[in-house]
């Protein structure tokens, strides 16, 4: 089988994903995955690093993609044992696919705003050459490193949106590997939180991808260990919004954070239904329930969405139980309808034929 296109890297298609459940030629996979990674970080690098120099722009278009390759074979064995932990059954080759598979697809969204990358920091304007060898404290330097700090804040705010957003993706993969919604989500989040920490801290030492206008041209760091990530980047935030500025910001991002809660929340209790001896038994984790028939108000079908891959739900809306509305996913619409089928037809034959009703009609 041949290698992956960039296109379903991308949509991480059910043809994708199958192949990763299966661990159907992985190495291949993963070499289409990593020269995708390379092409679109190195675009995005050379569009950062233009603001200095071009000099500068080579050396973060050879950077960045170091970076997102040490990244990945940093956090394999850490991901892959967080999966274990979970009790996600993957291997550690589903595990490093999965990984580059999501990196390919955040340094595709890189790529394709490498052009707007490289307008803005051609739109800010370099340095003042002048300013190259002056100490940090004369005026000229520290106005130069305030413009850079303000493109790196910026720069570091779609890195990591596109990191969230290429690790979304690969929530398909994960849902195929561990059988299980609520599994496949907790993997994910642990995913997410393991190259969040390790991107930062390599990112650091990676630097500097822009340069500090006062310093030489350098591809290497001559102290890459002094100082920290989230301390440079609270420092940026400081330099650039002030604390009216952040308090506002973080007003702002509450209430989102807020209004996206209420608006994806679940309305009801994710579970798993099993119909046994004329009931049905509910289970939700470590919990389990048995619900009589009569218990059962009503029964529907519909759509749901799940970080970007479509699902279909059952709605049991009960008069007794765990939750006044139950909720059983699915990935294929002709399972919840069955479900919903094979409860209607229980219900039916428990109330049995009546008085103007067949049994030979159930």
């Amino acid at each position: 089988m041949s290698g992956v296109r960039p296109a379903e890297l991308c949509r991480v298609d059910a043809a994708l994903v199958s192949r990763v459940a299966r661990g159907e030629r992985l190495g291949r996979v993963c070499a289409s995955a990593l020269a995708v990674v390379v092409a679109g970080t190195a675009a995005y690098g050379a569009a950062m690093g233009v603001w200095r120099a071009p000099e500068q722009a080579l050396f973060a278009a050879i950077k960045l993609p170091l970076l997102f390759v040490a990244l990945w074979l940093a956090t394999i064995a850490l991901n892959a044992m967080l999966a274990i932990v979970l009790r996600a059954p993957m291997s550690l080759r589903q595990s490093a696919a999965s990984i580059l598979i999501g990196l390919a697809t955040t340094a595709m969204v890189l790529g394709a705003l490498s052009p707007v990358a490289a307008f803005l920091s051609l739109s800010v304007g370099g340095p003042d050459p002048s300013v190259l060898g002056l100490p940090m404290q004369d005026p000229r330097a520290a106005a130069a490193n305030a413009d850079a700090r303000a493109l790196v804040l910026v720069h570091a705010g779609v890195i990591a949106a596109a990191g969230v957003l290429g690790n979304l993706r690969v929530y398909r993969v994960l849902r195929a590997l561990s059988g299980k919604r609520e599994l496949a989500l907790k993997v994910l989040f642990a995913w997410l939180s393991a190259l969040l920490f390790a991107g930062s801290e390599l990112s650091w030492i990676a630097r500097p991808f822009l340069g500090r206008p006062h310093t030489p041209v350098t591809f290497f760091v001559r102290e890459p260990f002094e100082g920290g990530f989230f301390g440079e980047i609270g420092s940026a935030i400081m330099d650039a919004l002030g604390v009216p500025g952040l308090t506002a910001v973080a007003i702002l991002a509450t209430a989102l954070a807020f209004s996206a809660w209420a608006l994806f929340r679940a309305d009801g209790r994710p579970v798993e239904v099993s119909i046994a001896s004329g009931a049905l038994v509910v289970t939700s984790g470590d919990e389990r329930w048995t619900l009589t028939l009569g218990e059962i108000a009503q029964v529907t079908t519909r759509d749901a969405v799940v970080l970007f891959a479509e699902s279909f739900e059952v709605v049991l809306d009960v008069r007794a139980g765990p939750s006044p509305r139950l909720l059983v996913r699915f990935d294929r619409e002709a399972d919840a309808e069955e479900l919903c089928a094979r409860i209607e037809a229980e219900r039916i034959r428990a109330r049995g034929p009546g008085p103007f009703r067949s049994s030979q009609l159930v």
